[in-house]
């Protein structure tokens, strides 16, 4: 069976934009999906007053469009530009994507400004080197635990341990270095708990790779069991061997191999 948008509309689902949906057709699936989106975003407080308050929306909208793609695989698979589309047009009647669009690409740019870190954590084990990835429900390759910063007052030191502590379980602030992290552009340096702007800095005595910051964990035992972490984000946690990334490129993404190559040039010693 198939309805239109605006039949979603008038059996009191959404709240119809002056200019109409955009999105036309609509099968008893999609009916059933624009539901779930319905869902997951009715608690955002759609502002957009100013430059801040609209990027900050757009992001709370794109935290649920991974939720749903988390949470509900059987549903059809979308782009965050068609999520956000169908978001526009069931929400809010100046949400209007054909007016927004623009503001979707600021906020693409935004984004980019959002600073990132994570850790490569590995242990040594018979003159081997192991580290410890993941592997998230979107995606094809392993890759290294990390994420965004979720709030301007918290620092890069805080980013990655509750990014590792998201995606594996485990708590590294024990294990994180608290020396100096970065330096900036001028030279100076950076402390580890500063609160600062990504585009600001360049690698120091750690290491900044792909636009990460990327702490270096040693830890001192293989932990085998992993528990209390996102299970509906990580599919998979493993340790690999850092021989078998760099025989197996394929496998992992980029930034797991330069971390890998980074650890193998720091640790190995040729006598």
């Amino acid at each position: 069976m198939q309805y239109t948008m605006m039949d979603y509309f008038s059996n009191g689902q959404g709240s119809q934009g002056s200019q109409g949906s955009s999105i036309g057709i609509i099968d008893a699936q999609d009916y059933e999906m624009l539901n779930a989106i319905k869902m997951y975003t009715q608690r955002i407080d759609f502002d957009i007053s100013t430059h801040d308050k609209a990027m900050n929306t757009l992001r709370k909208v794109e935290k649920t469009y991974w939720q749903y793609c988390c949470k509900i695989p059987h549903y059809p698979k979308l782009t965050f530009s068609r999520y956000f589309r169908y978001v526009c047009d069931l929400f809010n009647e100046e949400w209007n994507y054909a007016k927004y669009v623009n503001l979707k690409t600021q906020y693409n740019c935004y984004k980019k400004s959002i600073p990132t870190a994570g850790a490569m954590i590995h242990y040594h084990e018979n003159n081997e080197i192991y580290m410890l990835l993941v592997r998230n429900n979107r995606a094809k390759v392993f890759s290294l635990p990390k994420g965004k910063q979720e709030n301007k007052d918290e620092t890069i030191k805080e980013i990655a341990i509750r990014e590792v502590l998201e995606e594996t379980g485990l708590d590294i602030s024990s294990y994180i270095n608290n020396d100096h992290l970065l330096s900036s552009s001028d030279g100076s340096e950076v402390d580890a708990n500063d609160s600062i702007e990504i585009d600001e800095i360049v690698p120091a005595n750690k290491h900044y790779i792909c636009k990460s910051v990327i702490y270096d964990v040693r830890l001192h035992k293989k932990v085998m069991h992993f528990e209390n972490y996102d299970e509906e984000e990580i599919v998979d946690i493993k340790w690999v061997n850092c021989e078998d990334i760099l025989a197996n490129p394929q496998l992992y993404s980029r930034q797991v191999k330069s971390a890998c190559q980074i650890i193998l040039d720091k640790y190995t010693f040729v006598i």
